[in-house]
């Protein structure tokens, strides 16, 4: 009797020891997947195979004093193609170099890739998807950049390149570091993002790309879209002090948006305006624009005194390689068009798709009227820090040197304009 009491002890204390040990497993293994799960893989991508080769090295620096602001379970993933071989670089906050000097890729590709075209961005996605899985991700995108805008298939005249010189990057190929390239259109890095993950935030340091075409466009890619609908210096973004707000678990766009304004503001004390697009408020946004658009002659409004990122005048500036449309600010065409009560009703919906925005007093152009680089005052009640293409008759076949660009035709094609018909 004994024995069996004692033999039924054993069982039982081996039953509960088990149980005990698989709680414990259990609970090892859920806190192992907080862990896991807890954090965020951010990919840098620096298309860097042109005239912003030199300052690669100074924004890499940066990085690496400021990885030791992420979280333990955080990648920085910086993929670089300059006028070497592609490489792609992981970092950790346990990362012990701080000179670029002494820093080795974790991988290489083997072949040269033209980084503004889509396919390599895919490499890269899936890459970092692979080897550095997280629970949510985010891409900064490092280059030149000029808005929705690309190259018409129905161009005419002596072109290096007859298609794709436009939006986002430049590669020049072969390792030169001219800005003769192509670039890559917002509609193919879309289809690209689209197949991954929707990331945490698309960061734009490059030019003109805060545009309302572009953000569109972009949508289902990420949650927030933030950049400049101006030029930014070939500085770019302060890495070292973004780092933090990149990382930050929520991800609260307004704190990365303020770091990168506020280096510039106290370095220059003006020079940057940048806003954070929320894409989850597009479809309220476009059916109180389909309305007011469908009650107004849009291209019939006097938009001389409108607030301008660019100018088709400065199309003339010799250092103009490729032209552009006029980047008009969106808000300030809608204080020309629509009446006080309409205003109202759009401005709330606008606040709620640009909920957060940061304006200089002034910006910097390295084109100007002037011919040479010049600081350009910004209207603040102007100042919405968005564009919005207006497709004037001018555009539809523009003459610049030996060549004719059809830039209506492109714009028909952004989803954007499908919305409102544009004939």
């Amino acid at each position: 009797m004994h024995t069996n009491h004692r033999n039924i002890y054993k069982h039982t204390l081996r039953t509960l020891l088990l149980i005990c040990a698989m709680a414990s497993t259990a609970a090892c293994h859920k806190d192992d997947k907080e862990k896991e799960h807890n954090n965020r893989t951010v990919i840098v991508y620096m298309a860097a195979e042109n005239s912003l080769n030199d300052y690669t090295t100074a924004d890499i620096q940066e990085m690496l004093n400021g990885v030791k602001n992420i979280g333990d379970n955080d990648h920085l993933l910086i993929y670089l193609d300059d006028s070497k071989q592609p490489r792609i670089y992981a970092l950790g906050n346990t990362n012990t170099i701080r000179s670029i000097n002494n820093l080795e890729p974790t991988y290489t590709f083997a072949d040269e890739l033209n980084s503004a075209d889509a396919s390599t961005l895919d490499r890269v996605m899936q890459y970092a998807v692979t080897n550095y899985p997280a629970n949510s991700y985010a891409c900064s995108f490092w280059s030149h950049g000029s808005g929705w805008l690309y190259d018409s298939e129905n161009e005419t005249g002596n072109r290096q390149s007859a298609r794709r010189r436009r939006s986002f990057g430049v590669d020049s190929g072969n390792n030169t570091t001219t800005d003769r390239g192509t670039r890559m259109l917002i509609a193919d890095m879309a289809a690209v993002l689209e197949k991954y993950p929707k990331l945490d935030f698309i960061l734009f340091d490059a030019c003109f790309m805060q545009t309302v075409e572009v953000a569109y466009e972009l949508r289902n890619c990420a949650e927030y879209i933030i950049g400049s609908p101006a030029e930014i210096l070939a500085y770019g973004a302060p890495y070292d002090m973004v780092m933090q707000p990149m990382f930050a678990k929520p991800f609260k766009p307004g704190a990365l948006a303020y770091e990168y304004f506020n280096y510039y503001e106290n370095l220059y004390n003006s020079g940057v305006i940048i806003t954070a697009i929320q894409t989850d408020q597009f479809d309220q946004f476009v059916g109180v624009m389909q309305q007011l658009i469908d009650a107004h002659e849009w291209l019939d409004v006097d938009v001389d005194d409108c607030l301008r990122y660019y100018k088709e005048s400065w199309n003339s500036n010799p250092r103009v390689v490729s032209p552009m449309p006029d980047f008009i600010d969106i808000k300030s065409v809608m204080q020309r068009v629509l009446t006080d009560n309409e205003m109202e009703r759009w401005q709330a919906a606008f606040d709620l798709l640009v909920p957060i925005h940061y304006t200089s007093n002034s910006w910097y152009t390295e084109f100007g009227d002037t011919g040479k680089g010049q600081f350009m005052p910004v209207s603040q009640l102007q100042c919405g820090g968005v564009v919005m293409h207006f497709p004037f008759e001018i555009y539809d076949s523009y003459a610049f040197r030996d060549s004719v660009y059809t830039f209506n035709d492109d714009y028909k094609k952004t989803q954007w304009a499908k919305l409102f018909n544009i004939k």
